[in-house]
């Protein structure tokens, strides 16, 4: 389900547990329900989110540039925010969620540079999350990383 729909189905108690993104899924969760961990208890027990942009590797091949500059504009955007310099009401208007929650649910995120990146993906959190979920080897390319 989407966070929506998940949140709407724990308010309808059409489920009873539920996994939810977004300030305004969670809002509408914790009016009914609890969390069971904050985003720093789950850190400390070692449970990651983690966002994967995946492409075929046929698209992959085929449109370079355009994966290319996909990457090079998220590292760009997040380095815009690390330093303080996004419009904050534009992310949170896209997001669809209040000024104030979007701060809270994006202050909980770690938006990491090209270079630790790199470091997840081959070695770290991320290489762990993928072998964890049977990735097989090779499918993690780093090469379009803006290093």
């Amino acid at each position: 389900m989407d966070p929506e729909e998940g949140a709407a189905a724990l308010v309808s108690g059409d489920v009873v547990m539920a996994c939810l993104f977004g300030g305004n899924s969670i809002k509408a969760a914790t009016a009914v329900g609890s969390r069971l961990l904050t985003v720093q208890e789950a850190r400390d027990a070692g449970i990651l989110g983690i966002d994967i942009t995946s492409v075929t590797t046929k698209f992959m091949k085929e449109n370079p540039g355009m994966v290319r500059t996909f990457i090079e504009v998220t590292h760009e955007a997040n380095a815009r925010y690390k330093a303080g310099k996004s419009d904050l009401n534009v992310i949170a208007k896209d997001a669809e969620m209040s000024l104030d929650g979007m701060k809270e649910t994006i202050g909980g995120f770690k938006f990491l540079d090209a270079q630790e990146t790199k470091t997840s993906m081959e070695s770290g959190n991320l290489h762990k999350f993928l072998e964890g979920m049977g990735t097989p080897r090779g499918n993690v390319d780093t090469s379009f990383l803006p290093l």
